[in-house]
C-alpha cells in the first residue's frame, strides 16, 4: 500500500507544479482532481483517501483558500469514484469522459455550496461560465489518458513485484 501511495503523491506533486507553473496562464485544466478520481477508482480505499487528503490540502495551501475547501472537493471525488466503482475503468473512453465531466461538475457545485455555507463572497459568474465551458470539458477529455497512465503505473508496479492485498468491501 505504501508504494502506490508514494508514487501517486509524487505524481500529484509533479502535476501541481506542471499545472500551476507551466500551464496556468494558457491552459485551464484540473489535473489533480482527475488524478484523485482516477486513483480512487483503481486503488484501495486507504490509498484513495490518502491521495485525496494530501492533494486537497496541497491545493488549499497553494490556492490560499480556506483550509479544507479543496479537501472537501477531493473527498467528494473519492466518494463519487466509489459509487461508480471499477466498472468505469472497463468502459470505453466516451463513458469515462462523461463520468469525469459529471463528477467534476458535482465537485464544483459542492465547493460552491461550502463557500456559501462559510459566508464567503461568491465568485463572479464569468469564472463559473469559464469553468463550465472550458475547464471541466478540457479535463474530462484528458480522462482516458489519465486512466491509461495509471494503468501503466499499476502494470509497472506489478512487474516490480508489488501485489495489492484484497480489500474487503
Amino acid at each position: 500500500m505504501l508504494a502506490p501511495l508514494t508514487l501517486l503523491l509524487l505524481l500529484g506533486l509533479a502535476l501541481l507544479y506542471f499545472q500551476n507553473l507551466i500551464l496556468h496562464p494558457y491552459v485551464q485544466v484540473r489535473l489533480l482532481s482527475l488524478l484523485t478520481f482516477a486513483a480512487a477508482l483503481r486503488q484501495p480505499l486507504a490509498v484513495a483517501v490518502g491521495v485525496a487528503v494530501f492533494l486537497g490540502l496541497l491545493q488549499d495551501a497553494f490556492a490560499l483558500t480556506p483550509m479544507g475547501l479543496h479537501l472537501a472537493g477531493a473527498v467528494l471525488l473519492v466518494a463519487a469514484a466509489r459509487f461508480l466503482s471499477r466498472r468505469l475503468l472497463l468502459a470505453g473512453p466516451g463513458a469515462q469522459i462523461a463520468a469525469v465531466a459529471l463528477v467534476l461538475l458535482l465537485e464544483e457545485v459542492g465547493v460552491r455550496l461550502i463557500m456559501a455555507f462559510l459566508g464567503l463572497p461568491p465568485l463572479p459568474w464569468q469564472d463559473w461560465a469559464r469553468q463550465l465551458a472550458v475547464e471541466i470539458p478540457a479535463t474530462a477529455l484528458l480522462a482516458p489518458l489519465m486512466f491509461a497512465g495509471l494503468e501503466r503505473l499499476h502494470a509497472c508496479l506489478w512487474r516490480l513485484g508489488w501485489r495489492p492485498q484484497r480489500e474487503a468491501r
